[in-house]
């Protein structure tokens, strides 16, 4: 009985700090999206839109060339550190700890050191005589990020969720200020912002060493022995080379159309051409905080049900988990599809609206991607790394080899579309082993809500014309200097309405299509007790969510 009673605390404690880590998360995401969002904004309107393209072409070719940067070693922390420490092996811990960032900085210094003297070549293949010099500035980006990753995953693996939000959430807001500072002292150049980028950084080092450093178990008699070398060459840094391998070939989905689009555009025009994508992409790229927030709340779940082998729980939890992905997505994914020539020249200014169709296709590849991430999930959870290489191969390689064809002939528009199947394939072959593996199949009522985001997007695009007509007939306000600022702030005013409006017209759809499963009511019901809302508000929900269960 007493065991029983063991099993049952030791759960709820393991219920309650996932909890809390999930809302650390959640809450740590979310505030570092507003900054990084005001940060994108500032550098928008304040750097020419030929050094900004100058900034990201060099940041994607040094993520490119530093692809192997740490060998996989911060996600080897995250696993091991709870491992060893569970154990009580706190000395093995903090071998791991040491070796990770010896290595991670002396394969920083050698890589910083080789795009330091590989900047004018690439200059010389770019065209372009101001890369060099930003490739050399942006070189120490592979030694700093190595540094904060190991900080960072360690921390993480000791599962202190809320200071790792904090030294994030810090060393982004001193990217803000930096920049910022280094614009009204010095001009806002690429040089400025690469300091100002490199510089927060640094911030982020400085607060998370001592933190680490006092976290460490270091008495003799309590840290116990160390690695030894059998461990660490059998186990840990085969693990590690492996997600490596993992990480090359989403590095490359994520990279490869800005440098392609760099080198294959005319000259002319590629730099501004990869601000113009960039920006498109950043906004469009928004998308992804929603499944990211729901997956963290389902993978824990996933996580338990996986290691006591329940495939039909996990098959429940990958189709909850994914209708209330696309639920939470598809509107706001519709609304930024139709407006989103006019968001880019809101946020960024007219010159960034020509991004409009890369931006929307992004977002489109990006719902592909969301239907398909909690499967993915649970693949992670049964620890199939080679299944996930296998697929992160397939669509890193479609994607160069379709920027390659697509942007001579259409430009960033060429490069969107590239991104876009890649994501495409990412999620059909997701969706593909997700069945082989767990004999998961999305339920009909998942294509159904797929279908009511299209009807609202179509409905939306039917709205613009009378969107359009409202801003003209709205007063100018403030002084005539002030205008062009209020004049978007009523036009956001008007986004939200029609925001609104979408999530409505798609509630009504997914109740007329009865889109919604009795799961989605146990989960509604504990949403509604977790924040307290009134039973009349709880019972009312209840009954709508109970109109869409196809009987």
């Amino acid at each position: 009985m007493e065991a029983g009673t063991d099993v049952e605390e030791e759960m709820a404690e393991a219920s309650r700090e996932v909890a809390h880590g999930t809302f650390w998360n959640l809450a740590g995401t979310f505030f570092s999206k507003i900054l990084s969002f005001i940060y994108t904004i500032y550098i928008a309107h304040a750097v020419s839109q030929g050094d900004i393209g100058i900034f990201y072409l060099a940041l994607g070719i040094v993520g490119l060339i530093g692809v192997w940067k740490d060998l996989g070693l911060p996600s080897a922390l995250i696993r091991y550190i709870p491992y060893f420490e569970s154990r009580g092996e706190h000395g093995k811990a903090n071998s791991l700890l040491k070796y990770s960032y010896a290595v991670t900085v002396a394969l920083g210094v050698v890589l910083t050191a080789i795009v330091w003297l590989l900047a004018d070549p690439i200059g010389g293949l770019y065209g372009n005589a101001a890369l060099p010099e930003a490739l050399r500035l942006m070189s120490l980006y592979v030694l700093l990020d190595n540094i904060l990753k190991i900080g960072s995953a360690y921390i993480q693996g000791k599962a202190e969720m809320k200071l790792g939000q904090v030294i994030s959430n810090v060393s982004m807001l001193a990217k803000l200020v930096l920049t910022v500072l280094l614009f009204q002292v010095y001009g806002a150049t690429v040089a400025t912002l690469t300091a100002a980028f490199l510089g927060s950084m640094v911030v982020g080092i400085v607060i998370s060493l001592p933190i680490v450093a006092g976290r460490m178990v270091t008495r003799t008699e309590h840290a116990g022995p160390g690695l030894a070398r059998s461990e660490v060459l059998g186990e840990i840094m085969p693990f590690g080379i492996m997600l490596t391998i993992l990480q090359t070939f989403n590095v490359i989905t994520s990279s490869t159309d800005k440098v392609l689009l760099g080198y294959l555009a005319p000259q002319s025009v590629a730099v501004d051409l990869v601000a113009i994508y960039s920006f498109a992409l950043t906004l469009g790229n928004n998308i992804i905080v929603f499944p990211a927030a729901v997956g963290g709340i389902f993978l824990p779940i996933i996580s338990r049900m996986v290691g006591k082998q329940d495939l039909g729980g996990v098959r429940r939890q990958i189709g909850t988990s994914q209708r209330w992905i696309l639920m939470i997505t598809l509107p706001m994914a519709a609304v930024m599809v139709a407006f989103a020539g006019e968001m880019l020249t809101i946020f960024f200014g007219g010159a960034y609206s020509c991004g409009h169709f890369a931006m929307a296709v992004s977002i489109i590849g990006m719902i592909f991607m969301a239907f398909a991430y909690t499967v993915s999930l649970a693949l992670a959870g049964m620890r199939l790394v080679k299944l996930e290489l296998y697929i992160a191969a397939a669509s890193g390689l479609m994607n160069v080899m379709l920027n390659i064809l697509l942007i001579p002939a259409f430009g960033m528009e060429g490069a969107a579309v590239a991104t876009a199947i890649s994501l495409g394939t990412w999620g059909l072959l997701m969706m593909h082993y997700g069945k082989k593996m767990t004999g998961f199949e999305s339920p009909a009522s998942a294509y159904r809500l797929v279908a009511a985001g299209v009807i609202t997007c179509l409905l939306i695009f039917a709205l613009k014309p009378i969107v359009a007509f409202a801003a003209m007939q709205m007063p100018p306000v403030g002084e005539a200097e002030m205008q062009p600022y209020t004049s978007k702030v009523a036009y956001l005013f008007l986004l939200g309405i029609v925001s609104l409006a979408a999530f409505a017209a798609f509630g009504v759809l997914a109740i007329a299509l009865k889109c919604f499963e009795l799961d989605d009511l146990m989960v509604s019901r504990k949403i509604f007790r977790r924040f307290e809302i009134p039973n009349w508000i709880e019972s009312l929900g209840e009954r709508i969510i109970l109109v869409g269960i196809k009987k």
